[in-house]
């Protein structure tokens, strides 16, 4: 899978304290000694919460055209 740089990926795998699912951003993108990728993870408010270097290509996912789907959030109801 080749991804260019600002792409938006998902974590296929857990890495370092960032869990399987989290999406971030292609930052960097090396091809030299082998193809890795500098991601920078966000929130779901686009904050950024950490770097993640060196990633290789079977690490991630790219994103569906239009970034991944919002995630699910309850609403609180304002009935009792």
């Amino acid at each position: 899978m080749k991804v260019m740089r600002y792409q938006t990926v998902v974590l296929r795998q857990a890495i370092g304290c960032f869990p399987k699912g989290e999406c971030g951003a292609i930052v960097e993108v090396y091809t030299s000694p082998f193809v890795a990728y500098d991601i920078e993870i966000v929130d779901d408010d686009g904050r950024t919460k950490g770097l993640i270097e060196a990633v290789r290509p079977e690490q991630i996912n790219a994103a569906p055209a239009g970034g991944p789907p919002p995630p699910y959030r309850r609403v609180a109801s304002s009935t009792p």
